[in-house]
């Protein structure tokens, strides 16, 4: 039997949707609910969302610079809003969340939640900052409740006075909907041995591999990360950088040229873990992060981890326990990781297993449990 009225997710990007949007609504079609995820195709690959099994609507209404387009955005949202009447919306990141949150506010719909993914009012400074302040914590006020994905994000939210304290909420231990423990796991040897899933990449078995997971973004570290490999001695055979979610293309923009063999760009992938398989170090240089999922899906399966120290890596890595650390923008320390990572190979498996036993902490089937008592309480005596 449904519960009484429709609550809507939305989401801006078709690979958000998957990896973090739809555990959430299935969790609630699943406790009887009446969920349904909306998404704006604008960005990312429409592939994704032939993969999501529950039903989806799709929708823009991520902010644009247009005006125009913006405002044709609201109006055809407000016009689907108002059919629909939900008695919560969901709403999810930043720049997916603003018109949803205002058209609910008009509309006085009695739930809005702003699911805070990571907020880049975190790793800015000067005018950018002030700006993402201004937008978050006007999204703040929109909503009824804020959902943070990590605890220093939120007291952060709370102490720069974002956000009221009774109104911001991190499910669980953090994270989005938690790992799935069943999918990132160990390597298994019934999906088949290394050897065999490097050669399918044109990879040596004895090659030192560290993979990047993530969209060639600056707030990524991408550019950095790429140019200090580029001019390095591991630049050279023995060594590759994989790439999960860039393109070859993506690649040589950046570059400016073709890109060096030693660098292989995977494009957009559905089925990561047999990529996390094939590596030696999970990285991910970023310069802010909320709770980063590529270095949970790495520490999930058993990966040593090397990334920038930021608050968000911290939730995941402590340096010398599941991997090495080092300065946003310092080439040099990320080269003597690197060189670390690559001599020690007692070294990485240590922090792979020190890796593993984190990630445990953000099984999938705990944070969604939290999740769930989280929306029975948030919408307790709300109807139809």
């Amino acid at each position: 039997m449904r519960e009484s009225g429709l609550i809507i997710h939305l989401v801006q990007n078709p690979v958000f949707a998957k990896r973090f949007v739809e555990p959430l609504v299935n969790t609630l079609l699943q406790a009887g609910y009446h969920a349904e995820l909306w998404i704006d195709p604008s960005i990312g690959p429409a592939k994704f969302l032939s993969v999501i099994s529950c039903s989806v609507k799709l929708v823009k209404f991520q902010l644009v610079v247009n005006p125009f387009s913006l405002l044709n955005r609201f109006l055809r949202l407000r016009r689907e809003l108002r059919v629909s009447e939900p008695v919560c919306i969901h709403a999810h990141t930043t720049r997916g969340a603003f018109l949803p949150l205002l058209i609910g506010y008009l509309q006085r719909t009695p739930v809005r939640i702003y699911h805070n993914h990571g907020s880049a009012y975190w790793g800015t400074r000067g005018i950018s900052k002030i700006a993402f302040g201004i937008l978050e914590g006007l999204l703040c006020k929109l909503a009824t409740h804020v959902v943070i994905v990590s605890p220093l994000l939120k007291d952060v939210f709370v102490k720069d006075g974002l956000a009221k304290a009774e109104d911001c909420h991190v499910v669980g231990p953090g994270s989005v909907c938690g790992i799935n423990l069943k999918t990132y796991s160990p390597w298994r040897p019934e999906d088949g041995d290394k050897t065999k899933l490097r050669e399918e990449r044109g990879i040596a078995l004895d090659d030192f591999v560290v993979l990047y997971v993530g969209r060639p973004y600056r707030r990524k570290g991408f550019h950095f990360f790429l140019r200090a490999w580029i001019n390095s001695s591991f630049c050279a055979p023995g060594n590759t950088l994989l790439i999960a979610g860039c393109t070859e293309e993506d690649l040589r923009k950046v570059l400016g040229s073709e890109p060096p063999p030693q660098i292989k760009a995977l494009g957009y992938q559905t089925e990561m873990r047999r990529i996390y398989a094939c590596a030696d170090v999970v990285t991910l240089p970023s310069e802010h992060e909320g709770m980063p999922y590529s270095l949970l899906e790495g520490a999930a399966c058993g990966k040593p981890l090397l990334a920038t120290d930021i608050p968000g890596v911290r939730m995941i890595l402590s340096p010398g326990v599941e991997g090495l650390t080092f300065p946003v923008g310092n080439r040099a320390a990320l080269l003597e990781c690197l060189s670390r990572l690559k001599n020690d190979q007692e070294m990485r498996h240590v922090y792979g297993r020190n890796a593993c036993a984190r990630a445990a902490l953000y099984d999938q089937t705990l944070v969604l449990k939290s999740f769930l008592a989280f929306f029975k309480d948030t919408i307790r005596g709300i109807s139809a």
